[in-house]
């Protein structure tokens, strides 16, 4: 059977506030999905209830036909938040108890030199940093090849060099597999995933390729401003984009506007009248889109701005 997974109408609460609200949709093709977002917004209840370890209130989950929590387990490999390694075991011992559970006939140095792990192999694992303790549980869950793989933050807390390996070390593995993936680093993950799911407070308020997601918008930058200096910017922030779009937060007016194709960034620098309040101008990314998508924002209104 062709690895799918579906979301019908999912809904779950703790204590009558809902934290998954009527959650659906249909994967089919292999490749990274990304559950994005900022902590407490439902990512984990999310990614357990697909793996059948949170029962939700509403709504029906099927991972490859199943929907049922037996079921599940032998369609889905899963990786948790705080998911450890016996710290006294070795590498090879916690390789040999994933071989005897599902049976497998595997060259494990061959297997680890694949992922450039080979020289841990007889090293006990709670000796391992904590990177490479994160990559071995990874290749560790990639054994028995399941074709749904969920992976809660595998890359939370680790340096960036670390993470950059995670996820490489995700895609390589994610050509013939379904692979969902959490993280609050939407800029770093949207890198080496294929579709994204953007979430807030229970609810997926984007979805789609990098590409579609990124496009939603009418506007490709964004400047951050002193928000004191903002009313002195704004006629000509107007002469940019006439529709410029502005969200204020913590002293700091964030404007959203569409650069014609014809004007460089040049040309801003240019228009604005005191360059020195703009503290930071940059290309529309998907972190720039989830504070878009989940702001107060105001609409460029000139009489407001005398």
């Amino acid at each position: 059977m062709k690895p799918f997974i579906e979301l019908k109408n999912v809904e779950k609460s703790y204590d009558k506030k809902k934290v998954l609200n009527n959650i659906s949709f249909k994967v089919n093709k292999p490749g990274v999905y990304l559950i994005a977002g900022p902590n407490g917004c439902g990512k984990t209840t999310l990614l357990e209830s697909m793996v059948g370890l949170r029962q939700i209130d509403n709504g029906e989950i099927f991972v490859s036909g199943a929907n049922n929590h037996k079921d599940l387990h032998h369609h889905v490999g899963f990786l948790l938040q705080g998911t450890g390694l016996r710290k006294n075991l070795t590498v090879k011992e916690e390789m040999q108890l994933i071989k005897d559970l599902f049976q497998l006939e595997i060259d494990d140095l061959s297997y680890l030199k694949s992922f450039n792990l080979d020289q841990y192999y007889l090293t006990k694992t709670q000796k391992l940093s904590g990177g490479t303790k994160r990559r071995i549980m990874l290749v560790l869950l990639f054994m028995p090849d399941y074709q749904v793989l969920i992976l809660d933050e595998p890359a939370s807390g680790l340096d960036t060099q670390s993470r950059s390996i995670i996820w490489n070390t995700i895609k390589k593995f994610s050509k013939q597999k379904i692979i969902f993936v959490s993280d609050h680093y939407l800029n770093q993950a949207a890198q080496f995933c294929d579709y994204v799911f953007l979430m807030n407070k229970g609810e997926i308020v984007s979805s789609g390729s990098k590409e579609e997601v990124l496009n939603q918008l009418d506007k490709t930058h964004v400047l951050n401003i002193q928000a004191n200096e903002f009313r002195h910017l704004s006629k000509s922030l107007s002469m940019i984009d006439e529709h410029f779009v502005t969200l204020h937060f913590d002293g700091v007016t964030y404007v959203f506007i569409k650069l014609p194709k014809e004007k460089n960034i040049q040309h801003v620098w240019e228009t604005i009248s005191n360059p020195h309040a703009v503290l930071d101008f940059h290309a529309i990314d998907f972190e720039d889109i989830y504070f878009y998508l989940t702001g107060n924002f105001t609409i460029y209104d000139e009489e407001e701005c005398v």
